[in-house]
């Protein structure tokens, strides 16, 4: 149907160029042989699912529908929801995710179009960080262009290191943890993550996370920026912690002090 329109239009307009959406159950690779091209501007979507973290296999397989799309001919773009995930949460993916990125830009992707931010860098500065730099520094390695952000908090760098590193782990080692809270709880995972959060982040999770940036905020000493900048991490840290309490009082429904609790809790 694309290249029928593409075609169509080139016999006005030579440049003619057609755009569409592999999306949904349309956005596997063609097993037809078709031949398309380069005047065919395709759109990937891998929906709904595919959230990180994934497994290794469904990060490959991800990676195989991309290169049977290019293998069409076509002009590819990215156009992925990934990002709409994670809600407020330290859910630290930046390796899967430019390991992802990586394989596009290096196999035809002309473009991307990321649908939503959350924008929480204080506690996903990780993530946030190689999305955009990964843009126009695709071809450098990961941890490299890592270390240039944790190289912005100056004698603390060694410090937020461990402590992306630690949240990045707690987020792989389990990486059906978060499919497998947001099924029982029966509810979307990007609109309402919040009612399973308090599942995924439990108290005990932020015990480590907050004696890193402790020792963080001791290394900076007379540092007023580098302080500012591990107060804010420490922030958004804190901030997290309050919605998965959140979280956890919201789903003991039916408790009257709960409700007072929530209520209380929303207005800080």
């Amino acid at each position: 149907f694309w290249l029928t329109l593409q075609q169509m239009g080139a016999q006005e307009y030579p440049d003619a160029m057609v755009m569409g959406y592999a999306y949904v159950n349309y956005f596997p690779a063609p097993t037809s042989g078709i031949r398309l091209n380069r005047n065919i501007l395709v759109g990937y979507c891998p929906w709904p699912g595919f959230w990180y973290p994934r497994s290794d296999r469904e990060q490959v397989w991800l990676e195989e529908q991309w290169d049977g799309w290019v293998a069409t001919g076509a002009g590819m773009f990215w156009r992925p929801n990934h990002f709409l995930d994670s809600y407020t949460m330290p859910q630290i993916f930046a390796h899967q995710f430019a390991e992802e990125f990586q394989h596009y830009a290096r196999n035809g992707m002309v473009a991307t179009d990321f649908d939503s931010l959350r924008g929480q860098w204080a506690a996903q500065g990780t993530n946030l960080y190689l999305l955009f730099r990964l843009h126009t520094r695709a071809d450098r390695p990961i941890d490299e262009l890592l270390n240039e952000y944790y190289s912005a908090f100056g004698p603390a760098a060694e410090q937020v290191r461990r402590y992306f590193d630690y949240w990045e782990n707690y987020t792989m080692s389990d990486r059906d943890r978060f499919d497998r809270a947001q099924q029982q709880a029966g509810v979307s995972r990007y609109r309402q993550t919040a009612v399973f959060t308090h599942v995924v982040f439990p108290p005990e999770v932020f015990e480590r996370a907050e004696r890193i940036l402790q020792e963080a905020a001791r290394a900076v000493p007379g540092n007023p920026v580098c302080a500012a900048r591990v107060e804010f991490l420490h922030k958004g840290l804190e901030h997290a912690k309050m919605c998965a309490r959140l979280s956890a009082l919201m789903a003991a429904r039916g408790d009257p002090a709960s409700a007072e609790a929530a209520k209380n809790l929303l207005a800080q």
